[in-house]
């Protein structure tokens, strides 16, 4: 491990204000490490990050680990008047949009992350919401054709991978050859062994009223369908589980033909989004705001089209827009697998819930 590495890991437990470590740390990226950008064309031939934004590494990073106690309702998060309290500044949001902090980069900021955040990693993600943002902000992330879209979407994976980062953070393990970066997969069946995760979808499942609550029940065995608007039902996941048995549960993401199925759904609701966002207004329908970009998240998170880097994409969409709203970022934790199991109200109430347990007051 480098000296770098150590830092970025150390920076999790730094206090805001509180640590000359950090504050030195942070003096030292700032004068390293530029700030401009460019508008991004529509193509994905890009070789790095660099070729987009030009030579810049590691962002100066705010570190907001520490979490409020868990949240019951808005009004424990507000109080009584809780639309007055959120920041309705659009240059101010658009701003606060652009800054990244260490838990918005990882699954779980009290744990070891399985990937370490290493200093690629955090520049390519700066990248990313580099282009989110200045998409959002000039109304051209979603345009009026799901094939505009898919495109951006494409160009955001070219900076996301760049410099074989997840060879890297992943000590080899899931590297990604140069061949794939920004194009979707060509699989008629894709499929995981995720055990773990499943059971946790379905504890949540059981909070939430969810029928994914029943799952592991014996009488349960067999496929079970992930139904979502607009999808067809041969472009539906499924997962599978015989018995409730380890060895025996698999889930299958929805082959490469039904992808822009997903895609059509995420950029119609992507639309409503961006009005919001365009909204001289928001401070009237914020929770409605959440529960579109839990819906958008959903179908992304299912559709999974990429070989590598997918979450991690689309987090930083979500990040980015909560961020817009006044709203404080949060952690990856386990909502894609959620997302990927749960129908789509009850994971919308899951993810509204998750956004106000994570915000800092």
């Amino acid at each position: 491990m480098n000296k770098i590495q150590e830092k970025n890991m150390a920076d999790t437990k730094f206090n805001v204000g509180n640590s000359q470590a950090q504050k030195d740390f942070d003096a030292y990226l700032d004068t390293k490490y530029g700030n401009d950008s460019e508008a991004l064309p529509l193509t994905s031939s890009y070789a790095s990050v660099q070729d987009v934004f030009g030579p810049k590494e590691v962002p100066s990073l705010r570190n907001d680990t520490e979490f409020t106690p868990p949240l019951t309702s808005i009004d424990d998060l507000w109080g009584e008047q809780t639309i007055d309290k959120v920041s309705v500044d659009k240059e101010q949001n658009f701003n606060r949009a652009l800054d990244i902090s260490l838990r918005e980069l990882v699954r779980f900021p009290h744990k070891d992350d399985s990937y370490s955040l290493n200093n690629v990693y955090i520049e390519n993600s700066r990248g990313v919401r580099e282009y989110i943002v200045k998409a959002l902000r000039d109304d051209s992330l979603y345009g009026e054709s799901v094939e505009r879209f898919i495109q951006n979407i494409k160009n955001i994976h070219v900076v996301a991978s760049a410099n074989n980062v997840y060879g890297i953070v992943g000590e080899g393990q899931v590297g990604l050859g140069e061949e794939y970066r920004g194009v979707f997969h060509e699989y008629s069946q894709l499929m995981n062994h995720r055990y773990n995760e499943a059971r946790r979808a379905c504890d949540v499942a059981m909070d939430y009223g969810d029928a994914y609550k029943t799952r592991f029940d014996e009488s349960k065995s067999g496929f079970r369908y992930f139904y979502l608007p607009g999808i067809p039902r041969d472009g539906l996941s499924k997962d599978y589980s015989e018995g409730g048995a380890l060895g025996s549960y698999t889930y299958y993401y929805p082959s490469t033909e039904f992808i822009v199925d997903y895609f059509k759904q995420a950029q119609m609701i992507g639309n409503e989004i961006q009005e919001f966002i365009n909204s001289s207004n928001q401070t009237e329908d914020i929770l409605d705001a959440v529960d579109l970009i839990a819906r958008q998240y959903q179908y992304l998170a299912i559709a999974r089209p990429f070989m590598q880097i997918n979450n991690s994409i689309f987090m930083n969409l979500v990040n980015a827009q909560i961020k817009f709203l006044g709203l404080e970022g949060v952690p990856h934790d386990n909502l894609d697998t959620i997302a990927q199991r749960l129908g789509p109200d009850s994971f919308s109430r899951f993810f509204t819930d998750f956004v106000l347990k994570n915000q800092h007051i």
